[in-house]
């Protein structure tokens, strides 16, 4: 005897764990559309979408950089601080060097970057107590040479001041 459509579950075993491998998804979807429609047209706004567009490079080159280390089983939870350490070093060089100095920030994250996979291959320390023992190396010599005060770039291309088809595009 033949199945027919009819005798057939709607929610079969297989289609059970594929709607609950979505769940996630269909819930943060739910949430950002909740959240779209309490917001109004501020959510949604071009200017809004600017500043989304401006903060993801670099957050996405963080996200790539980890990815490296995770997948080769280890873990760096100095990368926040190291980035703070770039970029106060990349600006100060801006003010001692113009646009040269910006190499400066890009060698520092180097630096630390190397230093901290040399102290867990060479040494053998875990890799957790390694990037953690940078962490608060990094993040104190930051607060500790900028006296907790920010470096102002004033320089219109670094600041924003590029324009390409009338859009504001800083170039870092």
């Amino acid at each position: 005897m033949t199945e027919t459509a009819a005798s057939r579950p709607l929610l079969t075993p297989e289609r059970a764990e594929m709607l609950r491998d979505f769940v996630p998804f269909i819930a943060i979807s739910l949430v950002i559309l909740m959240f779209w429609a309490i917001s109004g047209d501020r959510f949604m706004s071009v200017r809004n979408w600017t500043f989304i567009a401006q903060q993801t490079p670099v957050l996405m080159l963080l996200a790539f950089a980890q990815l490296m280390v995770v997948t080769t089983g280890s873990i760096d939870i100095s990368i926040g601080s190291n980035l703070a350490f770039s970029a106060f070093l990349g600006a100060l060089g801006m003010l001692w060097f113009g646009d040269a100095g910006l190499i400066l920030g890009v060698l520092a994250g180097g630096l630390v970057g190397m230093f901290n996979g040399l102290i867990i291959s060479l040494l053998k320390i875990p890799s957790f107590v390694t990037t953690l023992a940078m962490l608060i190396i990094v993040r104190a010599v930051v607060i500790i040479v900028s006296d907790g005060t920010a470096i102002y770039i004033t320089d219109d291309s670094v600041s924003g001041g590029t324009n390409i088809s009338s859009v504001a595009a800083p170039w870092l």
